[in-house]
């Protein structure tokens, strides 16, 4: 029992330890960021069965959308109102 108990506490060690290394990741560049964001917006738009793009049906529905004016409609309440400072200059020495 002690025996076993020794050989899994190694073996979690020897994997915890493995587990330890550190990859840097280089930032993407803005076009880098472009083509993941299009790419996954494909992936979220594609057809599961059939694996393509409805073009037809997502421009028609962009057309009603523009015709019904529920973009505009959306809109209707909303107003900035700038809370912030204003006129704040920068760090000054005394």
């Amino acid at each position: 029992m002690k025996k076993s108990f020794i050989y899994i506490f190694i073996a979690t060690l020897f994997v915890l330890s493995s587990c330890n290394e550190k990859t840097e990741h280089k930032p993407f560049t803005k076009a880098e960021r472009i083509a993941k964001m299009a790419e996954q917006e494909a992936k979220m738009t594609r057809n599961p069965y059939t694996g393509e793009i409805p073009r037809e049906s997502l421009y028609e529905i962009r057309k009603e959308i523009i015709k019904s004016g529920r973009i505009a409609e959306s809109r209707a309440g909303d107003e900035w109102v700038a809370r912030g400072p204003n006129n704040v200059g920068g760090r000054t020495r005394a």
